[in-house]
């Protein structure tokens, strides 16, 4: 399995690949050229965001994940805090709110989770050490009609 990250605009393009390799056991990675180890239930960026969908759905307020980056393997804890009514460019939406432990006593994460989208993340804000931060909000989405399939 492989996970593609490629991100434009902003400062700079940046891309990654990892390739999870569940018979050896390792992560490979194009950023450092150095294996990482992998772990039962180690996700990517885009995956997590799955499973947090389906946890939030089973009404977990407390989850924790192992999430391969660029860089490392890390675990991230997600903790409940409230539900609010937040504005996204592409509606307001009713979410539930969450915060992450901070990843090396650094950075932090706020996720927006909306349960009429099946808990889709609809907004995350990543924090810095510095304050600094970014913003992720929905823009727009669709649900695609599933084509037959062929006999």
């Amino acid at each position: 399995m492989a996970y593609r990250y490629h991100q434009y605009g902003g400062k700079k393009e940046k891309k990654h690949t990892l390739i999870f390799d569940w018979d050896k056991g390792q992560i490979s990675n194009d950023y450092l050229n150095k294996p990482f180890p992998l772990k039962a239930g180690t996700q990517d960026l885009l995956s997590f965001q799955i499973q947090l969908m389906h946890d939030l759905q089973m009404n977990k307020k407390s989850i924790s994940y192992i999430i391969a980056d660029k860089k490392r393997v890390e675990s991230y804890s997600l903790q409940y805090i409230k539900e609010s009514t937040i504005e996204t460019p592409f509606k307001t939406l009713d979410t539930l709110e969450l915060i992450s432990n901070k990843i090396r006593n650094k950075t932090q994460f706020k996720i927006w989770s909306a349960p009429e989208l099946n808990y889709l993340p609809v907004q995350i804000v990543k924090t810095d050490d510095s304050g600094d931060t970014t913003k992720l909000s929905l823009k727009a989405i669709s649900f695609g009609t599933p084509k037959p399939s062929q006999k």
